[in-house]
This record gives C-alpha cells, structure tokens and sequence, in this order.
C-alpha cells in the first residue's frame, strides 16, 4: 500500500511537471524565440573568436588561413546553428566539438518553432471549436429556461380554463427538478471558482440574459403558485415544496455571488439582484403560507 502510495505521489509529481511545461510552452512567443536563437548564434561566435587557438580555431578552406575576425567568427556560428555548411570555413581541434553542441542547440530550437508553428494552428481550430461549444452550451442553458417557462404557461392555461388534471399537478415535480439542474449548469458557468486564462468566461451580456431568464422563470412560478391558490387547487406535496425550495437555495447561491462576477457591472448586479429578492421573496411566502 506504501508502494501504491509512492508511486501516486510521483505520478502526480510528474503530471504537475508536465503541466508546468506545456503552460510555459504556450507562453513562448516566436520572439522570444528569435532572441534566444540570437543570442546563442552570438554567443559562440564569440567564443569562436576569443578561444582561438594554434590547435582549436576556425580557418578558411580555401586558403588554410586562421579566421582571425569576429565577423567570420559569427558568420560561422550562424553557418553551424542552421546546419547550412557551406563549406568556406571549417573548424579544426576542439572547435569540432563546439560546433557540434551549436549544431544540437540550433536543431532544438528549430523543433521549438516547428512545434510552436503545429501548435498554433492546433490551437486556432481547438478555438473555434471551443467558442461554437461554448455558445451551444449558453443557448441550451437559456433554452431550457424558456422549455420552464413554456411549461409552467400551460399549467397556468390550465388552471385558468378548470381543467388541470391530478397528474399535470405530478408533472410540477419534474418541471422543477429539471429547472434545477438548468440552475446548478448557469451557477456553474457564472460563478466558476477555478476560472484561468485558457477557460472561456460568459460576457456580460450572456450572463445578464441568463439571469433575467432565471427571474423570469421565478415570476412564472410565483404566477402558477398563485393561481393554484386562487382555484383552491392543492398543490402543496412535500415534494413540490421540497423542490422549489432546492431550487430558489441554488438561485439564491447565483446572485448572492454576483459581486464576485467581474463581466457584470455594478449597477448591473444590484438591480438584478433587487429584482431577484423581490420575486423570491413573494415566492417564498406564498409557498410558506397555510
């Protein structure tokens, strides 16, 4: 079990690592790049021309001369770090091998900007697949709001003209407990609490449909209760209640946190939020009276 136990904690270790790599990854830009390939181009140039030696330099192959300037010295750094050889100047002693590390530095950053360039355009369709998923998901929450509404209506309809039926009053219970789950995906989507830069937010015009429709479907409610009570309909189960109950506790976790909502303006939530305690707060005692 200790084995098992280690074993997760390396694992988890390794995933954080990974994790840690491909963020940094997505954060590197092909300036960044550029820079660095820069920098080591001149880097070895550098050390080329200051380390040259009767045993270690570069000469021309033309003439068997030592290189004996900075600029060919750089020349043949950048020569070596995009593995063109041309030929014109070779390195001789321990300036092999030096050349070789350039020529491995300058691959890596080549598969650096390969991957980048494949990422990229992986990341641009991953996008826009992401915002038509993101908008199916905002127009089913806000369809599922008006399916609510559409059906409390018929109830209402049918209260209003005496012919409700013992069964439709059972089909209030399902109603309910699917506008609740409607709720807990807008809660979720509104107030996310482990939100970053690659999670897509609701704009503020998304989350204020959302909410009205929320408050629509409250008052919608509140109109059925309503009629109920004036037909001396008894609708009052323990399921009923318990449900409508559950569900103003999950809308009431929505707009307490509104605040926390950054999209929204502040005068915004306020109104929505006034607007929200006053069809509750009628709901409410409607449902609590005897």
């Amino acid at each position: 079990m200790l084995g098992a136990l280690k074993g997760g904690v390396i694992n988890s270790g390794i995933s954080i690592r990974k994790k840690k790599i491909g963020s940094w990854f997505d954060r590197v830009t092909f300036t960044k790049i550029l820079v660095v390939w820069i920098c080591i181009v001149l880097l070895f140039g550098l050390l080329y021309y200051v380390f040259a030696g009767d045993k270690s330099n570069l000469h021309y192959s033309a003439t068997q001369k030592k290189v004996d300037s900075l600029r060919d010295s750089v020349y043949f750094s950048f020569v070596a770090a995009t593995t063109t050889g041309f030929g014109d100047i070779v390195p001789a002693g321990s300036f092999k091998m030096v050349s070789i590390v350039e020529l491995i530095f300058g691959l890596l950053i080549l598969a650096v900007v390969t991957s980048k360039l494949v990422s990229i355009k992986q990341d641009a369709i991953m996008a826009e697949l992401y915002e038509i998923s993101f908008h199916e998901k905002i127009n089913r929450l806000r369809s599922s709001l008006l399916l609510f509404r559409q059906n409390i209506n018929h109830l209402i309809s049918e209260v209003e003209e005496g012919i409700i039926k013992k069964t439709r009053i059972h089909d209030l219970e399902f109603y309910i407990s699917s506008f609740g789950d409607t709720l807990r995906e807008v809660s979720n989507s509104i107030t996310r609490p482990d939100q970053n830069e690659f999670i897509k937010g609701l704009g503020p015009l998304d989350t204020e449909l959302l909410l009205n429709s929320i408050i629509s479907s409250f008052e919608k409610l509140e109109e059925l209760v309503d009629g109920f009570e004036k037909k001396n309909i008894r609708w009052k189960t323990e399921t009923n209640l318990a449900s409508i109950k559950k569900v103003m506790g999950i809308s009431e976790n929505i707009f307490d946190r509104l605040p926390q909502v950054k999209s929204l303006m502040e005068n915004t939530f306020h109104e929505l939020g006034e607007h929200y305690k006053k069809t509750s707060k009628e709901l409410r005692e409607r449902i609590e009276k005897s």
